[in-house]
């Protein structure tokens, strides 16, 4: 990935994700945030970045930004939850899984949502 950046002086945000995560997942969160926050402001409305800025966040200790965020991921899919990364999500590694769901949850997401309110009398 630095490789593929140092070439292309046009850095898609697909890159500063991917380098983002990679970063996330050895624990250097503070790299990850700086590349996923400049990936985030290049697309954001990708919402797999934010949800690992969420987690980069949350795992440095950040959980206001991480909590604002989440609530950012959510607003583009309301209905999205922790249950769909497990399901769809390509992350193999067990221990990557679960730090980033944990990470997740202490920025607020949850595994399943709340049902809807029932506005009728």
């Amino acid at each position: 990935m630095a490789q593929a950046i140092r070439l292309n002086p046009r850095v898609p945000s697909i890159y500063r994700f991917v380098r983002g995560a990679l970063h996330y997942e050895q624990g250097d969160d503070a790299r990850a945030i700086d590349d996923l926050e400049q990936a985030v402001s290049m697309n954001p409305t990708f919402q797999m970045l934010q949800l690992w800025l969420a987690a980069a966040y949350a795992g440095s200790g950040r959980i206001d930004d991480a909590r604002w965020q989440a609530a950012e991921a959510m607003a583009l899919n309301p209905d999205f939850t922790l249950a769909h990364i497990r399901r769809v999500y390509p992350i193999r590694d067990p221990d990557y899984l679960e730090r980033f769901l944990g990470d997740l949850r202490r920025a607020g997401l949850k595994l399943a949502q709340a049902p809807k309110y029932d506005e009728r009398p």
